[in-house]
């Protein structure tokens, strides 16, 4: 377990860094009058995500535990995305309940009044056990694919 403490690190910045990017989303308007753009804007996030993701190989492979390949970044990826899709749930949590509470009303009368889904449907999708179960799908398969491909081109 020690072995991978830096994974675990980057894991916590990771986590710790899409609650902030949910503070910026809020502050911006895109949980609000904005909503119509979010999922457009959260996209922006996956250019922070790599950003971190290179910065923690690059600490990983400075520490000369290895040499780094693709391989050992798609471990070490899996190993963060691991620690991010652990805290998933709470960050949804964190997220939905204290920084931006009416998110789901807002996308659900968003999603409504846009044709986008049914009056029925739309509390199916737009709600924290649904966001909390998609949060936890995407960092690990994302970890490993983001520092394969970055762990290739970082040649030591």
């Amino acid at each position: 377990m020690s072995e991978y403490i830096t994974e675990i690190k980057w894991g916590l910045i990771l986590t710790a860094s899409s609650i902030c990017w949910a503070v910026l989303e809020r502050l911006l308007g895109f949980h609000t009058t904005r909503i119509a753009s979010h999922s457009l804007f959260s996209y922006l996030y996956i250019l922070v995500a790599i950003i971190l993701y290179y910065l923690a190989l690059r600490e990983i492979r400075s520490a000369d535990r290895f040499r780094m390949d693709w391989r050992q970044g798609m471990i070490s990826g899996i190993v963060i995305g691991l620690v991010v899709m652990i805290l998933a749930p709470l960050t949804q949590a964190i997220i939905h309940q204290f920084i931006s509470p009416d998110y789901f009303s807002n996308a659900i009368d968003q999603a409504i009044n846009a044709g986008y889904v049914s009056p029925d449907d739309a509390p199916k999708y737009f709600n924290l056990s649904s966001y909390m179960m998609q949060s936890m799908i995407v960092p690990m398969p994302f970890g490993a694919l983001v520092s394969s491909i970055l762990a290739s081109f970082m040649k030591d």
